[in-house]
This record gives structure tokens, C-alpha cells and sequence, in this order.
């Protein structure tokens, strides 16, 4: 595989979804280009505000289209992160 590389992404705005548990789910919509520049590929995300989740994406890639949403599983820290050391004062 090729060595990984930095992307941009561009915030095209906010979205309201409604998941399969009738949750509304607040997001941010955000899109990086995909592939060889001016080619039309592109990367769509879904970012839920409250969890930073990805709850949808949609990707355009040598004309094809694909979509991937989160199904109801979720979204919990299932290994915790050590507590912060005390700040200095």
C-alpha cells in the first residue's frame, strides 16, 4: 500500500439526521477530494457534534458510489482513558 498522506477536508455545513432509533443526531458535514485532483472522486462525512462520531459517509470513487451509515450500536468508550495529571498552579 502507499505511505499515508496528509488530506484536507472542508466543512460544507450542518446537517440534522434521523437514525433507526429515531434519534436525531446534530452533525457536521465535512468532504475531502479523493483520488487525482478535478477527477470527481470524493469522500462525504457525517460527524455527529455530541459523540465526534462518524454516523454516515458516501464516497464517489472512478464513478462509482458507495454509502455506509452507523447502524444503533452505541458509540461508548470502552476502554477509558487515564485520568489527567493535575494542573500545575
Amino acid at each position: 500500500m502507499p505511505a499515508p498522506m496528509d488530506v484536507d477536508y472542508t466543512v460544507l455545513g450542518e446537517r440534522a439526521l434521523t437514525g433507526a432509533d429515531g434519534r436525531q443526531r446534530d452533525c457536521w458535514l465535512v468532504e475531502t477530494e479523493s483520488g487525482k485532483p478535478g477527477s470527481g472522486n470524493f469522500q462525504r462525512f457525517w460527524i455527529d457534534k455530541a459523540s465526534r462520531v462518524v454516523v454516515k459517509e458516501e464516497d464517489v470513487f472512478n464513478g462509482m458510489y458507495r454509502s455506509k451509515i452507523l447502524l444503533a450500536a452505541p458509540a461508548t468508550i470502552e476502554f477509558p482513558l487515564p485520568p489527567a495529571p493535575p494542573a500545575k498552579g
